[in-house]
Order: structure tokens, then C-alpha cells, then sequence
């Protein structure tokens, strides 16, 4: 679904999925491939998180707001989403 968690296949969360974003981009950074495709499902992920009223991200899908899953989002949101 776009999200990563503790244990395979189950369904992600914003905290882990944070990191799992960040070591893809590093990876990136440093010249390994990451296809387009589980990017834009990290991106779809990460919009299913984001409240209903578009003013934060929850730890998951319709769990409301946290500041500190906000700070995740907005970081997964900004320009390191952009393949």
C-alpha cells in the first residue's frame, strides 16, 4: 500500500515509513536506482495519513493528527518525495 511497518505485510504506518523513505532517498542520493512506481506509492501512502482537514498527518490512515507524525509528513510532502 505504500506504507512500511514492523512486520511484513501489514499495513504501514507514518513512522516507519518515514524512515524507510529516507534510507530509499539516500540510497538514490548515492546512485542506486529507485523506481518511480514505489515512490509514487510512498506519496499516496503518505496522503491517506494527512488529516481531513489538510492541517496534519496522522500515524495512520484516519487517526488524526500529531505533531509529531506532522513533522513526518511535512517532511515526506516537501521536495524529497520528488523523484
Amino acid at each position: 500500500g505504500g506504507g512500511w511497518r514492523y512486520a511484513p505485510r501489514t499495513a504501514g504506518d507514518t513512522s516507519v515509513t518515514g524512515w524507510m523513505l529516507m534510507a530509499l532517498k539516500s540510497g538514490q542520493m548515492s546512485g542506486l536506482t529507485v523506481p518511480k512506481a514505489t515512490l509514487k506509492k510512498v506519496e499516496s501512502y503518505i496522503e491517506s495519513c494527512e488529516s481531513s482537514d489538510k492541517g496534519g498527518y496522522g500515524y495512520l490512515p484516519n487517526s488524526g493528527a500529531s505533531p509529531s507524525m506532522t513533522a513526518v509528513g511535512a517532511l515526506l510532502g516537501s521536495k524529497l518525495l520528488k523523484y
